[in-house]
């Protein structure tokens, strides 16, 4: 469970920008750069819009229906692809249970 939080990001973002740099709509984006600053800049809007920022460099225009779509994708792997692992991990948690030794105190939940 803790695998599958830690790779969320990065494999998103990857696999992502992958997509971006291989296909003609995903470099039409890029306005001034193509090179690695391209790729950096093109990294960067992903990387932000998976952390809920949706910031971009001046050199990638974002505003296209690919890069709306990746994006939007990208803020819903950053919410969801990390909340439901951390609340899976969180239920396996609950549902331990600890068996008291001799000489600690049992602490009852409601």
């Amino acid at each position: 469970m803790i695998v599958l939080y830690a790779l969320t990001g990065p494999v998103t973002i990857l696999i992502l920008t992958a997509l971006a740099i291989s296909t003609t709509s995903g470099l039409s984006g890029l306005t001034t750069n193509t090179g690695p600053h391209g790729l950096t800049e093109i990294l960067f809007g992903l990387a932000s819009s998976f952390a809920n920022n949706g910031q971009a460099f001046a050199g990638l225009n974002a505003n296209t229906l690919f890069y709306n779509i990746t994006t939007a994708v990208a803020m819903m792997a950053g919410r969801f692809g990390l909340a439901i692992p951390a609340l899976m991990f969180a239920g396996m948690l609950a549902r331990q249970r600890k068996d008291l030794n001799p000489g600690e105190l049992c602490a009852p939940t409601p």
